[in-house]
């Protein structure tokens, strides 16, 4: 517990109570600093924020450090700016490292408030949305991504699926123009690799999106791939699926959830569910990497978020997005609906004021290029949600539901 009540040195409780017991001052004070005292002003807020890509892309050794440090930089410059509060004790942040987006959601539903609790996460809107359905936490940061140069507007399946179908094109002629294995790490070459992400693949403009899609792609020979898209066009799932696929967990929007929705659009009735046919055919599902796709041919189509590729970096060993079989190569198949990029939540009871803040805080360092952290995770950018009903309507239409 880190808080100092009346700021006393003794470490009591993570909370900061200001208790002034002059009732000339209780006159004096006025209804916002009153507002913002109500609710309890944390000390010491705990970020509860994927670590696995921060630590795969950054060159930074200190990178936790340097991040730290620049939010904490903004965030003191913005609280002290603002008269209500100004007055407030200062806030310390924690990094505390989470990958995993169900336990993000679970622990700030769950949170005490204690030393090591999170306050605060960034988690994908499918979790988001599904492991709290009573609407408990405060959802009031959208992060951002570069848009694709062929895909930057909320398109969805049973809208439009020739502009779907048209992404998809493009997007396919872009990762084919040269083999993956020959994509150059170079800044200065063909895709343009700047250390986390190939650009070539991205809108010259940097226009930024507040969605993703997943993406199927499929790998072999001319002739067994033209046998997979026969199987789709005939609307032949068992013989589509016999092909085997290659998945993420059950959990994962883009390599799962998204794929299923659009499989139940085309195949209709003669399709249930991922999980009831993996049960009855195990033999033809794998849980890997997107990017091992064309490596074993028993399993040639795979599931993945859109354009994994573009941040996959070519090692050149011929092990990610090569095909093994003679004359084999792996294309993009298609592309799903789209689903809103990450969202971040504070726990119910965190102050809200505190939390305007915070927000305010993630927009200002994208904006002045000093977040060192979101741009290796894939967040180019941030927005402030104002109401969830904005994240519900997307997810709702996204995987046809009619909540």
């Amino acid at each position: 517990m880190k808080f100092n009540f009346l700021r006393n040195k003794k470490k009591i409780t993570k909370k900061f109570f200001v208790i002034f017991f002059s009732p000339l001052f209780l006159i004096l004070s006025s209804c916002s600093r009153q507002a913002v005292v109500q609710q309890q002003w944390d000390t010491k807020v705990n970020l509860g924020l994927g670590q696995s890509w921060f630590k795969l892309k950054s060159e930074d050794p200190n990178r936790v450090k340097t991040f730290l440090n620049n939010f904490t930089n903004e965030f003191n410059r913005l609280q002290l700016a603002d008269p209500e509060t100004a007055n407030q004790a200062k806030v310390s942040f924690d990094f505390i490292g989470i990958d995993d987006g169900q336990t993000i959601i679970s622990q700030l539903l769950s949170s005490d408030n204690s030393e090591n609790a999170i306050d605060f996460g960034i988690t994908n809107s499918i979790s988001t949305i599904e492991l709290d359905r009573n609407n408990q936490l405060q959802n009031l940061l959208q992060t951002t991504t570069n848009a694709f140069k062929d895909d930057s507007e909320l398109t969805f399946f049973q809208d439009n699926n020739n502009l779907l179908a048209e992404a998809t094109n493009n997007l396919n002629k872009s990762f084919l123009q040269t083999p993956f294995n020959n994509w150059s790490n170079d800044e200065n070459g063909l895709q343009k690799w700047n250390g986390i992400v190939y650009k070539f693949l991205y809108d010259l403009n940097d226009k930024q999106v507040n969605f993703y899609r997943g993406m199927i792609m499929i790998a072999g020979d001319d002739a067994k791939r033209s046998k997979i898209k026969k199987a789709w066009d005939d609307k032949d799932f068992i013989t589509f699926r016999n092909f085997g696929i290659i998945h993420g967990n059950e959990s994962s929007a883009g390599r799962w959830k998204l794929q299923e929705n659009i499989l139940k659009q085309h195949f209709g009735d003669k399709f249930t569910t991922l999980k009831e046919d993996k049960i009855n055919n195990p033999d033809k599902y794998i849980l890997k990497e997107g990017r091992d796709i064309g490596q074993d041919p028993n399993f040639a189509i795979a599931f993945d978020d859109e354009a994994s590729f573009a941040w996959n970096q070519n090692k050149g060993d011929g092990k990610r997005y090569t095909s093994i079989e003679p004359n084999g190569k792996v294309e993009v198949f298609a592309l799903t609906n789209p689903l809103l990029y990450d969202i971040g939540s504070f726990r119910s009871d965190f102050n809200k004021k505190q939390a305007e803040l915070i927000v305010q805080t993630f927009i200002n360092l994208a904006e002045n290029k000093t977040d060192t952290y979101g741009p290796n995770v894939g967040y180019n950018g941030y927005r402030k949600i104002h109401s969830k009903n904005e994240i519900l309507k997307i997810y709702n239409k996204s995987l046809n539901k009619n909540e």
